[in-house]
């Protein structure tokens, strides 16, 4: 029952927080900062020097073992303290962008820029090594959502509250607080090992967020075409399709999405009664984009897309 509400509500985030666009001055806790990626904004050495004075701003690999690996520090993060016509050109470009997040912490460039170069991998339940890099937005929510404030202030510490733009509808912002205490006390940043029952929430956190990532696009492309939805019809159908893709064995999250807007887009009838379509559905030896590709020729030579449509 709680599953079949949340999907009708949308897969909604549970910890994570959407909020409005930030504006000048940002709030505590904390000093605000910007952290920018490099490899989103190829040329963000030359953009930065207007918008932030010397010793303002810092990349993250700069001085580490990792400066003069490919492809260069420049193309990794650099660290630059708020200020309002920097925040102003990251609001209207590069947040969106999704190419930086806003950070709150220590007003001490140095050590801060010095912490953010730790947070680089966790533990696997397994023993294995698992890789952050500040660069993913999408595995930075999917921690929000699936770690306790325990482990997120071990592993983020001394950062204390963040923000960055959800890369779905401009207005939409996201905020996740770790420690919102004036008193803040930094936690131990050593290696965070994650056991078993974490990494099956951080598998449910990215299921969420592709659930929600295809809502929106999928949406989109119907409303572009006139289709008349209701919400919650809607959500049931992706789910019910997500469900479907998984039992022919499409698995990698492109393909899904594939096969979602087969579903959408063309009858039902084909998916049932077309024994070509069929067996390609069951033939799992068959590498799924090939086989969503013949999926499509078929259904092109047999059918024709619902160009409008209500959802059921």
């Amino acid at each position: 029952m709680m599953e079949e509400a949340y999907i009708a509500a949308g897969w909604p985030r549970q910890c994570v927080t959407v909020m409005l666009e930030p504006s000048w001055p940002l709030q505590q806790p904390g000093h605000a900062w910007l952290l920018l990626n490099g490899e989103r904004i190829p040329l963000l050495a030359d953009a930065i020097r207007p918008l932030s004075a010397p010793g303002e701003h810092h990349w993250i690999w700069r001085g580490s073992a990792d400066e003069y690996g490919l492809p260069g520090y420049q193309a990794g993060p650099l660290l630059a303290r708020a200020n309002p016509a920097l925040l102003a050109q990251f609001l209207d470009t590069w947040g969106p962008q999704q190419a930086g997040l806003i950070l709150f912490g220590p007003s001490d460039l140095s050590s801060l820029a010095g912490q953010l170069q730790r947070v680089r991998r966790l533990s696997a339940a397994d023993g294995n090594s698992l890789a952050f890099h500040w660069q993913s937005l999408r595995k930075l929510e999917e921690l929000g959502e699936a770690l306790s404030l325990p482990q997120l202030r071990h592993l983020f510490s001394p950062v204390q509250r963040m923000i960055w733009h959800s890369g779905l509808a401009r207005d939409c912002w996201l905020q996740l607080t770790i420690d919102d205490s004036p008193a803040f006390v930094q936690a131990d940043t050593s290696s965070l090992a994650l056991t078993s029952t974490d990494e099956t929430a951080l598998d449910s956190a990215a299921h969420a967020w592709f659930m929600r990532h295809a809502r929106h696009e999928l949406g989109q492309h119907l409303q572009a075409m006139g289709a008349q939805t209701e919400p919650l019809a809607f959500h049931r159908q992706l789910a019910d399709y997500d469900k479907e893709a998984g039992y022919c064995g499409f698995q990698d999250e492109d393909d899904r999405s594939y096969y979602m807007q087969l579903r959408l887009f063309f009858p039902e009838e084909p998916f049932v009664k077309d024994p070509a379509i069929y067996n390609l559905l069951l033939d799992t030896d068959i590498q799924g984009r090939q086989r969503l590709m013949e999926i499509n020729d078929r259904l092109l030579e047999i059918s024709s897309p619902i160009l409008s449509r209500n959802a059921r």
